[in-house]
């Protein structure tokens, strides 16, 4: 698929991330000013301290940015499932050994492991820096490196569907992913112009979840994995809709 072209910009900017990642940036980070900056982010000082003081402050800080950047990821990463071969004409032939399901399915999961075995790369990237500054016991590292991993993968699921119900829309991957990205935008601008008056609305994206990724603890694993699922769930049934009825 073409759309792994994507991991190689995706690793180029981990390394930039991580090559200047030092001693010194890690004491910024649990510094007055660092807890400081994290806490406007977070809109929670408690959060912030919970983050980067009684938890490593690499994982956390590779936890923050990686679901922040996590629909731009996703949106060139997995925006060519279906749109460029159907506009070829060549599921014609797959579908003589496949049902249109499966061909659907398996796009969807092709996608999603490219996406997870990127975010297992950086993850066991961000753990041995973690390791290398002695920032936890090993043991502790790993178990919250294993969470992070686990709700990283379970943030992805839902965009990743998102961009299986666009693509069964688009004609090109390049149509894809300008109307992944126009629709997108156009949900967040609903929701930034309708929340002062209807809270709820944040609900209409996915990353309304991610207050329960920053806060991790038992409860909160489960009700964002939940919640992630439900999302997947709806994106995935209404692209699979499209898809069936579409002429291909």
């Amino acid at each position: 698929m073409r759309s792994t072209l994507f991991v190689v910009p995706y690793f180029l900017f981990w390394y930039l991330i991580f090559s200047n990642y030092s001693a010194t940036t890690l004491e910024w980070l649990q510094s007055t000013q660092g807890l400081a900056a994290a806490a406007w982010l977070l809109k929670d000082r408690e959060l912030a301290l919970q983050l980067l003081v009684d938890r490593s402050p690499t994982l956390s800080l590779f936890l923050l940015i990686s679901a922040a950047i996590m629909p731009l990821f996703i949106l060139f990463s997995a925006n060519n499932q279906i749109a460029s071969d159907r506009a070829r004409g060549a599921f014609r032939f797959i579908l003589t050994r496949a049902t249109r399901h499966e061909l659907y399915l398996s796009r969807f999961l092709s996608s999603f492991l490219i996406v997870m075995t990127c975010l297992l790369l950086a993850t066991v990237w961000a753990f041995i820096i973690a390791i290398l500054n002695e920032e936890a016991e090993p043991a502790r590292l790993l178990i919250f490196a294993s969470e992070t991993l686990l709700l990283l993968v379970f943030y992805a699921m839902p965009f990743v569907a998102f961009m299986s119900m666009t693509s069964a829309l688009s004609l090109s991957a390049i149509g894809n992913l300008f109307m992944a990205l126009m629709l997108y935008t156009g949900m967040i601008f609903v929701v930034l112009w309708l929340y002062s008056d209807f809270n709820l609305i944040e609900y209409l994206l996915p990353s309304s979840m991610r207050a329960l990724l920053f806060d991790i603890n038992a409860t909160n694993i489960v009700s964002a994995i939940t919640g992630l699922v439900i999302y997947t769930a709806i994106y995935y049934s209404a692209g699979w809709l499209v898809f069936k009825t579409r002429d291909i």
